[in-house]
């Protein structure tokens, strides 16, 4: 008699244990180190941008030499840091996965639309289709856009670490 062959173990994870509490099984997910590197370039670019830009009101006087010239290599970190995050996270954003409730999802597609407004005014300005009084109204909108997204990012980062905490 030949015995039926067994299939090979499978290379994904049994699903976690169940929980001491409530018996339901909780997964946990930690990030790639992918993600490590691009949340990394985008908190220091964030960061850059934040006390370079906002610096005028921190007494730190008008953007223009060093600080003008940090916030454009800031800009460049938040760029590729900011873009390299979003489609890190885009699919767990797009349905619901364990860890990553309604108030994390909104808070991801708030951050992304308010990340998008931060780039593209200054991206447009540097377009010779805009004349002075347009380029000074991106800046506004640049501004506000940037002021919205780091206001923003203090309800994300607490979400996330409460959902951190939590599994």
């Amino acid at each position: 008699m030949s015995s039926v062959p067994q299939p090979a173990s499978s290379p994904i994870p049994a699903t976690a244990a169940p929980a001491a509490v409530g018996g339901a099984a909780r997964e946990r997910r930690s990030l790639s180190a992918w993600e490590h590197v691009a949340h990394t370039v985008a908190l220091v670019g964030v960061g850059v941008q934040a006390v370079t830009g906002f610096g005028e009101g921190l007494g730190l006087g008008e953007l223009e030499g060093w600080r003008l010239l940090a916030h454009l290599c800031g800009a460049g970190l938040f760029a590729a840091g900011f873009t390299a995050t979003m489609l890190l996270w885009l699919p767990r954003a797009r349905r619901a996965v364990p860890g990553m409730g309604w108030v994390r999802r909104t808070l991801y597609w708030l951050v992304l639309a308010a990340g998008v407004a931060v780039m593209w005014p200054m991206l447009l300005a540097m377009l010779p289709l805009a004349g002075t009084a347009a380029q000074e109204e991106l800046v506004e909108w640049h501004e506000a856009a940037a002021l919205t997204l780091v206001v923003l990012m203090v309800p994300h980062t607490v979400a996330s670490l409460v959902a951190r905490l939590r599994c």
